[in-house]
């Protein structure tokens, strides 16, 4: 209880709970729950290390260790990936949103970043990667994949994504109130 005392900072575990919390059923609507991917805290820091990981040896296994977080989870079947990220005692939020078919558009990477003290760049840079790492695997499947991307867009997916930073809180603000 002591991470809920004034003037604590906002922990994982507060975090965490959080994320469990919104995944709830009464907030999410039955026929959008399943469009939805809400990794939790610690994702990003992995991610991070498996990039790391990946320079040091191009065996690609350290993408291979980051699937557990997500097994049995198509990421390109959700329609938003929500990624909380912790660094420097602030947190920010990547959302991946994976367009329709019918939008022949690629994955957008947002960053909301009130206070842009995270680098953008850098967490577009790792997000991309992993995204492109994913779709290398999925299209080494024996199986043909089934996205709702369309099929031109998908081809070529790596060189389809796009990216867009978002610090000011009134556009937040305007996102968010429709």
């Amino acid at each position: 209880m002591e991470c809920l005392a004034p003037f604590s900072y906002l922990s994982s575990a507060i975090m965490n709970f959080y994320i469990q919390y919104l995944q709830r059923s009464e907030f999410l609507r039955t026929e959008h729950k399943n469009d939805y991917h809400f990794f939790n805290t610690f994702f990003y820091s992995k991610l991070e290390e498996a990039l790391d990981s990946k320079c040091k040896q191009e065996d690609g296994n350290s993408f291979a260790k980051l699937r557990r977080w997500f097994k049995g989870v198509n990421i390109f079947e959700k329609a938003y990936i929500f990624l909380p990220i912790h660094a420097c005692q602030h947190w920010s939020l990547a959302i991946i949103s994976i367009p329709a078919r019918e939008y022949e558009a690629g994955p957008i990477i947002l960053h909301l970043d009130s206070l842009g003290l995270h680098t953008s760049r850098t967490i577009f840079e790792n997000i991309r990667s992993y995204l492109k790492a994913e779709w290398e695997h999925l299209n080494q499947a024996d199986v043909p994949v089934q996205v709702p991307i369309a099929e031109k867009i998908w081809k070529e997916l790596p060189r389809n994504i796009q990216e867009k930073k978002i610090q000011d809180l009134n556009l937040m603000e305007d996102l968010c109130n429709g």
